[in-house]
């Protein structure tokens, strides 16, 4: 496994990856040794230039983090070691668009699990791949943000939600796929 480390206009992220795809990002710490410091401690990833499918990611990720529109619907992503119930919940949470919010109890209930947003939220807590399977988008019913296990916690779900775009504070709902 192998890691990049790459400035964005939030500060410097991390991206690490296997041959079967994108295992972590890491979105800034205080400094790039803090990001590279996170990053590492997920993984056993050595420094390494990006292939071309990487590098091409790494300059979307600079894309987004300035503000524009990208999707990320199509990147493979390496679920190896993520359980059942976590790929499920990921593959919603990235069929939410750009700019939309859902709650967690209505993840929950798309997924047929209508009693089950607590469930959700901890998956979504457990991905080591914020943006990408873009867990800041479902926030709470009431439109509170909710946690975030990136570093900076809520601020910088607050950061993301705002580069899309959308109106975190107000309630979910407004426009996703389920």
């Amino acid at each position: 496994m192998h890691y990049s480390l790459f400035e964005t206009a939030l500060g410097t992220c991390g991206l690490g990856w296997s041959e079967l795809g994108v295992v972590c990002m890491q979105l800034p710490g205080v400094d790039a040794g803090d990001t590279q410091r996170r990053l590492t401690r997920r993984t056993a990833a050595t420094a390494h230039t990006p292939p071309p499918a990487m590098a091409q990611l790494i300059l979307r990720l600079q894309t987004y983090m300035r503000g524009e529109a990208v999707e990320f619907g199509e990147v493979v992503v390496d679920l190896s070691q993520a359980d059942p119930l976590c790929r499920q919940v990921y593959a919603a949470a990235r069929a939410i668009a750009w700019g939309r919010t859902v709650s967690y109890g209505e993840m929950a209930g798309g997924l047929g699990m209508p009693n089950a947003a607590r469930e959700v939220g901890q998956a979504l807590a457990r991905s080591a791949v914020p943006v990408v399977i873009p867990c800041h988008r479902i926030v709470g019913s009431d439109g509170k943000l909710g946690g975030y296990s990136a570093p900076g916690g809520p601020d910088t779900k607050l950061k993301l939600l705002e580069l899309e775009g959308a109106r975190p504070g107000t309630p979910a709902g407004q426009g996703a796929l389920f």
